[in-house]
């Protein structure tokens, strides 16, 4: 009868181990799948609020304009990251009849090195930045010219 009892438990112990193995990759299997997804999401919520923020300055601009006869003017017309950082400093500034933004406007994740250009001879102006997408960087441009 003891017998049995120890061999009993040696069966049970190696059930208890190949249930265990096969757990263990199951969550490691879904927990890879989360990982993807969760990349995907946090991808798409800062695009979205990439294109807000676009949706957002090309209002302030209008309003800019309306209230100016002609957009912020950058250094030169090409869009660059100085000539963003200097519409931001206009259009935040109580001159005039401002502010057209109350805070300024930047992208959702500056440690990846992705900002927001600006360029404008005053009659129109152009913007441009990036969407991430999983593999690279999705140039997007905006034109009023």
């Amino acid at each position: 009868m003891i017998r049995f009892g120890r061999n009993m438990l040696k069966n049970q112990a190696g059930k208890i181990l190949i249930n265990s193995l096969i757990t263990a990759s199951l969550f490691g299997l879904i927990g890879f799948g989360f990982t993807d997804n969760f990349s995907k999401f946090f991808f798409n919520m800062r695009n979205a609020r990439r294109n807000a923020d676009m949706h957002q300055i090309q209002l302030a601009l209008e309003l800019y304009y309306q209230d100016n006869g002609h957009y912020p003017l950058s250094q030169n017309y090409l869009p660059t990251v100085f000539g963003w950082q200097k519409l931001m400093e206009s259009m935040t500034s109580n001159d005039n009849s401002g502010p057209w933004l109350y805070q300024p406007i930047n992208d959702p994740s500056p440690e990846k090195n992705i900002f927001y250009r600006y360029g404008s001879n005053g009659q129109g102006y152009e913007i441009l930045y990036y969407l991430e997408t999983s593999d690279a960087l999705k140039k997007e441009v905006i034109k009023s010219f």
